[in-house]
Order: structure tokens, then sequence, then C-alpha cells
């Protein structure tokens, strides 16, 4: 596929309009080894016009993700909110959080609500998705 996408960077496809989102799908991508999954979205990201928000989806199964590839998910989708990262096929949140880099995430008890929505309540503004208010 990178060979595929070296030779056809000449072509207008790969120099027209940012691309928002990529698919890869069939033969299941997560079933690929960690270093090759890294190769091929970085091979993504020189060989195409990508938006800097794209979204880059993998087709896989559960089993096929362990800690090295949630993070290479993760670092495909920096922006996203963790829940995203995780349905997106990286497994739990708390699996998405361990590949956070160190001091990044801070785990709290569930007695510590209150003092944590107080405080993010003294951040000002925030923007929440429509279907967070529904």
């Amino acid at each position: 596929m990178l060979a595929q996408l070296s030779a056809g960077a000449d072509r207008a496809v790969q120099q027209g309009h940012p691309l928002r989102a990529v698919y890869l799908v069939g033969g299941t991508p997560t079933a690929l080894a960690t270093r090759d999954l890294v190769r091929l979205i970085e091979g993504l990201r020189r060989h195409l016009p990508l938006a800097p928000d794209c979204e880059i989806t993998l087709e896989g199964r559960i089993v096929s993700f362990g800690l090295e590839k949630a993070r290479a998910k993760f670092d495909a989708h920096p922006g996203a909110a963790l829940e995203d990262v995780a349905s997106r096929g990286a497994g739990s949140v708390a699996h998405v959080l361990a590949c956070l880099p160190e001091g990044e995430a801070v785990c709290v008890p569930g007695t510590a609500f209150e003092a944590v929505m107080a405080e993010i309540a003294r951040w000002g503004e925030i923007t929440l998705a429509p279907e967070v208010l529904a």
C-alpha cells in the first residue's frame, strides 16, 4: 500500500483538497504488527493531503488491540476525546488513559466528583456535542 501511495504521489487525487477521513478496512488492518501500523499511518500523512483534523478509522477486532496499538490509534487522533478514541476500537477508556504520557491524566476516586465538577465550572465556557445536551 505504501508503495502504491508513493508511486501515485504526483497524481491529482493525491494533490487535491485535504481529506477529512480515511477508512482502512478489509483484511483487518489491526492484525498488522504495531510498527507496520505506525508506518502505514505515517505513510498516509506523508503521501495524502490530510486535513489537520482528518479522521483515520481502522477496522479491527478487539483481540487485535494491545497497549502499543492503542497508542498508535491515539497518536492518529491527537485531539480526540478519550471516549472517541476508545469507541474507534482502541479498547476501553481506561486502556486509552494508559497510553497517555506520564502526568497527562490523573485518576481520582468517585468521591471527588463534586470537587472536580466545581473546578471545571471555574474554567469558563466549554463546548459540548449536541447529543450530550439531549
